[in-house]
């Protein structure tokens, strides 16, 4: 499976277009049409086969929003004038609403016109009022909204509701309101109440522009009610509206909140998709939107240095649209910092920032940052050269008055980890605690920049562990707990920081559900910056840490280097003595003696994040001698833990009803000849098998299997998606008859929930590892989507290799053994028949 480059590669040379600004909702009683679309236009909307009809954008609307007022304001004459402005916007510049504006307008009696007119000059002066009295203004507003009952005009009522809702979701964001029970009650359903009204009024009048207001306002309640699906829904249809009436800051604001909405899911190449998007009309050297999720995006990734260079390029601007007025381009500014400083830190190298920012300080107006950054950029330094209390006596000489949560977030990491190196274990522990407990709050209090963007729950600053607080700072609370007696404590924190929806009970009593079905137990890892953190607990409950003094850097090579010599073998690679030596380093190096020094090898479970989810486990060598670990033990890979009700049923392979779809007929790909002997020959040994091969394998008949809740055998192309932009949670799918695919994103939407998916895809393990998530790819979408266990392939595998190990793999489920165990037969299966370990170690399950 190839992977697709990186988008933030290629970001800096695409051209933005000019912001359109909105006007206030009191002076927007229609919809002029829309600019004319800079940048390039959206993959799903092809381009027109005929020449555009001539459209005279500026004076159509000018004329048709002079002859609406005149109109309504009694001047029949104007009435001509208004169809035909209407008639030629619709006919040239496609734009259908104005016409039905107009309509609307035409339906009222000469009193309702004159009725609206004479409310909505009241309503200017409330809304005119707006920015300076907020809360005092809803009373007035409530009183107003009375007056408008019954009102024929129906634009009024909706943009004084359209306020109130605004306003009263602004109320409820509010940092003081952050822990308040009240957000998620009776006041966020009458803010969408008034909001949903609105919508629903402005829809009735014809009017497009006017509903960006109330979605995006519903967008923030589904918010704070953690309400993701509808979040999405409401950010999605704003971003398409504001699109189809060529409002670029309101579609600015959809595709930011879509940003952070995907980032929490940890789908990286859907970010990626919504940048190009954006950027499609934003440069990112006038939007520090763009810019700073583009450098988020890099630090997720561990592209520290080029996060820092993309920073170092592209500081908030004065200039920005979005930050013009008050104290935005000041938190801006300080975001950037944050943002420097996480950058220059993750990559090991401190002092660029300092000189950075004090140049842009003196180029600009703004206030200082609320935290110092020379007095954080120093303690770091002394913790680095071994000066702890140095360091926290700098840390703690800092004001905490007015801090924003990035910032105390900083200050209480540093804290909690000069007081680890100085011994003083229960202090590190409380002051990293609070530091995680603002690193997870829904909505961090003084985090929300210019709220009215609608940047709530941080959606602008990411995710809430990865580049915030820093996995590096989970590693050292895991630390802190062993140092403290409880390593069990360590292990459930690894798993919880990577389960998003389970509380830490709940994490806890999965890991010792799983340990007490295995005999070795359970691992997991935390992998810092510069040191890693292993975990193992026993099948009774008991744990046991130990310490690994190389960070992710380290590991990803030596992860790659065995990667490599595994790969490379061949005939007779068994006994070679390269990847042998790779192996056995390594697992001595990563897995606690407890875990493997066991009477009872049978089953062990493993749960690696980020860069150790490549790591090869199945090949490790434990003592000299011995056969490999994933040979003589069926082992679990379990990257992220999941509640158990929300899965399929465990699969019974002695009376399982199997799907199997491969070989499609294709031009684009290469034949698979042995998947479909592979199908073939499993076919004549299950009882009962249901196999759709070549012309057969469609799209539907594979959207059908998804969706059937029987157990799947898929031999097929995972494949890149043709387009880079294409918005998926990863730009890859699978092929199926016709050189088409079914996409990531498709699948995800189709919900398998599956016993057994067995993937003999090419590398259908595969993805891009998140920092602070796991990998995503095709099998990681699926056990998302509640899909029980999968088969998979760490890197593509010989035909011929591949047909004998799907066969014995079946072989033994119909004998009743475990997906886990039936996948150790088949990897034993070619270890016994002398296959290169390219073959047999690329075999894992997933669960």
């Amino acid at each position: 499976m190839a992977r697709a480059t990186s988008f933030v590669a290629g970001l800096a040379v695409l051209l933005g277009a000019a912001l359109f600004v909105t006007r206030p909702a009191a002076t927007q009683r229609a919809d002029p049409p829309a600019t004319a679309k800079a940048g390039k236009s959206r993959a799903d909307e092809p381009a027109p086969s005929q020449p555009e009809p001539v459209c005279d954008l500026a004076g159509d609307a000018a004329i048709f929003m002079e002859a609406l007022q005149s109109f309504r304001a009694g001047d029949q004459a104007a009435l001509a004038r208004l169809n035909g402005s209407a008639e030629r916007l619709e006919r040239g510049c496609e734009r259908s609403d104005p016409a039905r504006v107009a309509a609307f307008y035409q339906s009222l009696t000469q009193e309702e016109r004159d009725r609206g007119l004479q409310l909505e000059a009241q309503f200017d002066v409330l809304h005119a009022a707006a920015a300076d009295r907020p809360a005092e203004l809803r009373e007035d507003l409530a009183a107003f909204l009375r007056l408008t009952d019954g009102l024929a005009d129906l634009p009024v009522r909706a943009h004084a509701l359209s306020l109130d809702a605004r306003l009263g979701v602004r109320l409820l964001e509010q940092p003081e309101r952050s822990d308040r029970s009240a957000r998620d009650g009776r006041e966020v359903e009458g803010v969408k109440a008034a909001a949903s009204e609105a919508l629903a009024l402005f829809q009735q009048a014809g009017q497009i522009t006017p509903t960006l207001d109330p979605l995006w306002t519903l967008a923030r309640c589904a918010l704070l009610s953690s309400d993701w699906d509808q979040a999405e829904h409401y950010f999605s249809e704003l971003e398409d509206r504001a699109y189809r009436v060529g409002r670029d800051s309101w579609r600015e604001r959809g595709l930011l909140g879509l940003v952070g909405l995907e980032r929490e899911r940890g789908a990286l190449f859907a970010i990626d998709g919504l940048l190009e998007d954006l950027a499609s009309f934003r440069d990112p050297k006038q939007s520090w939107a763009l810019a700073r999720e583009v450098a988020v995006s890099q630090v997720q990734r561990s592209q520290a240095e080029d996060a820092f260079d993309w920073l170092d390029m592209h500081p908030p601007n004065e200039n920005d649209p979005e930050l013009l007025g008050g104290t935005r381009f000041a938190k801006a500014l300080d975001e950037w910092r944050s943002l420097m400083t996480t950058a220059e830190l993750q990559s090991g190298k401190t002092g660029r920032s300092q000189d950075r920012l004090a140049s842009v300080r003196e180029s600009s107006d703004a206030e200082p940052a609320a935290s110092d950054l020379a007095v954080l950029t120093q303690a770091w330094i002394q913790l680095e050269s071994e000066a702890p209390l140095q360091s926290l006596e700098l840390v703690r000489s800092l004001p905490s008055e007015g801090a924003r949560a990035v910032d105390l977030m900083d200050r209480w990491t540093l804290e909690g980890r000069a007081l680890l190196a100085l011994g003083r274990t229960s202090e590190a522990i409380e002051r990293l605690e609070r530091a995680l407990g603002l690193a997870r709050a829904p909505h961090p209090p003084g985090d929300a920049v210019a709220v009215d963007r609608g940047t709530t729950l941080g959606v602008q600053g990411g995710s809430r562990i990865g580049e915030w607080l820093g996995l590096s700072a989970i590693e050292c609370l895991g630390r802190a707990y062993v140092e403290g007696g409880d390593p069990l404590r360590a292990a459930v924190l690894f798993e919880w920081v990577h389960a998003p929806g389970l509380s830490r009970a709940e994490c806890e009593a999965e890991v010792l559900r799983l340990c007490a079905a295995s005999t070795m137990g359970y691992v997991t890892w935390m992998v810092g910056a510069d040191s890693t953190l292993a975990v193992h607990v026993a099948p009774s409950g008991a744990a046991e840490a130990m310490a690994v003094p190389v960070g992710r850097r380290g590991l990803e090579r030596g992860v790659q280097r065995l990667r490599d010599a595994l790969q490379h073998s061949h005939a007779g690679g068994a006994r070679d003595p390269e990847w042998q030596a790779a192996a056995h380093e390594l697992c001595q190096a990563l897995l606690p003696a407890s875990a493997w020094r066991h009477v009872d090898r049978t089953s062990l479970i493993l749960s690696p994040h980020g860069v150790l989810e490549r790591l090869p486990f199945e090949a490790l060598i434990c003592d000299s001698g011995e056969p490999p670990l994933g040979v003589g033990t069926a082992l679990t890979v379990v990257p992220s833990l999941r509640a158990a009700w929300d899965l399929a049923p465990p699969l019974d392979g002695r009376s399982a009803d199997w799907i199997a779809l491969g070989a499609p007929a294709t031009e684009r790909f290469d034949e698979l000849p042995g998947a479909r002997r592979e199908l073939l020959r499993i076919g004549q040994m299950q009882p009962s098998w249901t196999a759709r091969l070549g012309e057969e394998m469609t799209r539907r008949a594979l959207e059908s299997a998804l969706q059937s809740g029987r157990p799947l055998h898929l031999a097929t192309h995972v494949a890149p998606l043709p387009g880079t932009g294409a918005r998926s949670i990863a730009p890859m799918g699978f092929v199926v008859a016709g050189d088409d695919m079914v996409s990531a994103g498709e699948v995800r939407a189709l919900a398998p929930q599956l016993p057994l998916a067995v993937l003999t895809a090419c590398g259908s393990a595969e993805g891009v590892t998140v920092d602070g998530l796991s990998v995503r790819g095709m099998a990681q979408v699926m056990l998302e989507a509640g899909t029980r266990a999968a088969v998979v392939t760490l890197w593509p595998i010989e035909d011929r290799a591949g047909e004998r190990a799907s066969v014995r793999l079946h072989a033994a489920l119909l004998g009743g053994a475990t997906p886990a165990e039936a996948t150790r037969r088949a990897r034993e299966f070619l270890w016994l028949l002398d296959e290169p370990p390219s073959q047999w170690a690329a075999y894992r399950l997933l669960e």
